[in-house]
């Protein structure tokens, strides 16, 4: 398949993400005059969150890390603990569901009930990738994206409402949307796995300086070849030439876990920026 085509594959399988996880939020998130990703801007409650707002800051527990090949809950914490803003600055997350929460429930169920939704929703990212890199991954890989989900239900009273939202994986401040790259841009930096590359090997922000980006880890029982491997990094990239004119390799690696999909950095300089959805625009290197 061609850039060109791969490109517009993940345009349209994430125009349809973005339509189902709207779709499937409850009418009344639209009669109250929320903001719904992809409608108009209308004028809305103060102080209650719609998908396409953003999270400023988030002042409570760290929200465990959502990677692909892990079928870990998010977390949940009180709206008291999250900041929410619009998108224009730099925010650490971002709004991606909202329902309107039936009266009744404790706080304790109401909770639990959120947690479980938006590790629904968060499900929801997770097999649209898979179904994005299949005919590439060829039952060989799973993409290596991590991500972190975190529910956030109101405080309690007569128009509760919960809504889901993806962080960054540090909780990096970022600028973009890591939302609307699943369908047509590249994602925001710190969205990615990234290794330092350098002795002892460890995970590091896409945001930092670094030298390696994971794409993929083995399945259970596949065997790793390279040509899937560079199959893999073309279609989550969307770079014509993965390798970015010699300056980058792309290769396998055989951690204590299992072997992985690896972009590395050939020679001194340092990325400083995920490649995901990067297309064919400038690489984010600096000097060593």
């Amino acid at each position: 398949m061609t850039a060109d085509r791969g490109s517009s594959a993940r345009r349209l399988l994430g125009i349809g993400l973005v339509l189902l996880v709207a779709l499937g939020l409850p009418a009344a998130a639209r009669w109250n005059g929320l903001h719904i990703a992809g409608s108009a801007v209308v004028a809305r409650t103060v102080g209650v969150p719609g998908v396409g707002d953003c999270v400023a800051a988030l002042d409570g527990p760290t929200p465990p890390l959502m990677p692909l090949v892990f079928g870990i809950s998010a977390a949940v914490v009180d709206e008291g603990a999250v900041v929410f803003s619009t998108c224009v600055g730099a925010h650490v997350g971002e709004v991606v569901a909202f329902r309107r929460d039936l009266s009744g429930p404790d706080a304790g169920a109401r909770a639990s009930a959120a947690g479980q939704w938006c590790t629904d929703v968060a499900a929801t990212y997770r097999e649209h990738l898979r179904w994005q890199v299949a005919a590439v991954a060829a039952g060989v890989w799973s993409p290596a994206i991590v991500q972190r989900f975190v529910a956030v239900p109101s405080a309690p009273g007569p128009d509760g409402w919960s809504v889901c939202a993806v962080l960054a994986p540090g909780l990096e401040r970022y600028q973009g949307s890591y939302q609307r790259s699943m369908a047509d841009s590249a994602a925001p930096t710190p969205f990615g796995s990234c290794r330092s590359g350098q002795r002892p090997d460890r995970r590091v922000s896409c945001g930092a300086a670094h030298g390696e980006q994971v794409f993929g880890t083995l399945l259970a029982g596949a065997t790793p070849t390279l040509d899937s491997c560079r199959a893999l990094v073309g279609r989550l990239t969307s770079m014509t030439d993965p390798t970015g004119g010699g300056r980058l390799e792309v290769g396998l690696a055989d951690p204590e876990s299992a072997a992985t999909c690896r972009v590395r950095v050939v020679g001194s300089q340092r990325l400083t920026g995920t490649l995901l959805g990067l297309g064919d625009g400038p690489l984010p290197l600096v000097a060593g």
